[in-house]
């Protein structure tokens, strides 16, 4: 890798980080965009689109899943049990069994 690589992949990297922060949400960041990119600065186009494409259906399912999921059933059932509490102090519903 030549320092010109090096150089490019970083200003890269950087505005791949900068997408989301400051330019709005215009998926710079993701690996189906950024991978290719990679690879064509290392001149190898076709593993960038490989790796970016692979990395993107990781992101996009096992991570998705693993992730919110989780994280949605846990506020759903606080925020449930949160309201019940509510109704029950005001006398507006029976407690569950």
């Amino acid at each position: 890798m030549s320092v010109i690589q090096a150089v490019l992949l970083g200003i890269l990297g950087g505005l791949g980080i900068w997408d989301s922060r400051v330019m709005g949400l215009c998926m710079m960041e993701r690996p189906l965009f950024l991978g290719p990119v990679v690879g064509l600065i290392l001149g190898d186009f076709q593993t960038g689109i490989v790796v970016g494409a692979s990395l993107e259906l990781v992101m996009m399912g096992i991570v998705g899943m693993l992730i919110f999921i989780p994280a949605g059933s846990v506020i759903y059932a606080l925020f449930r049990e949160n309201v019940y509490q509510r109704l029950q102090r005001k006398k507006i519903v029976k407690k569950q069994e």
